[in-house]
């Protein structure tokens, strides 16, 4: 019995994700992978965050569109991982990937993004400069 979800995304490029991500102190294996989830069970991924204690969180092309949608067993992530909200944490992928991508394009200018800020309704603030 399958106990995976999958939910869309706008990320289009896992070495950004990656990068973001790491920022953030977590680690996310690009290559041909198997996310795991309930009872053993397993489903393909382009991507894999290794949970700690068995439920990973997978990323996987959608042809269609070009993003890497999420796959991974919910309950796994909320009884196991202690991730009460897997859309909260979509969320928080999809913001961390945005920021990302900003300062990287910012770099391919020539500047530096100096600061970077969220306020209690999640707008994020950059500061972005000339170096």
């Amino acid at each position: 019995m399958s106990h995976f979800t999958t939910a869309k995304s706008k990320i289009k490029d896992l070495k950004t994700l990656k990068d973001a991500l790491k920022r953030k102190g977590t680690n996310l294996e690009i290559g041909k992978s198997k996310v795991r989830g309930y009872s053993g069970g397993k489903a393909e991924a382009d991507a894999v965050i290794k949970g700690k204690k068995g439920y990973d969180i997978g990323f996987v092309k959608n042809t269609a569109t070009g993003d890497f949608d999420i796959v991974t067993d919910q309950w796994g992530l909320r009884t196991y991982e202690g991730i009460s909200d897997p859309v909260d944490l979509l969320n928080s992928f999809s913001q961390d990937y945005t920021v990302e991508e900003i300062r990287q394009k910012a770099f391919m200018e020539g500047m530096d993004v100096m600061e970077h800020e969220v306020d209690a309704e999640g707008t994020i603030t950059l500061e972005v400069s000339y170096g």
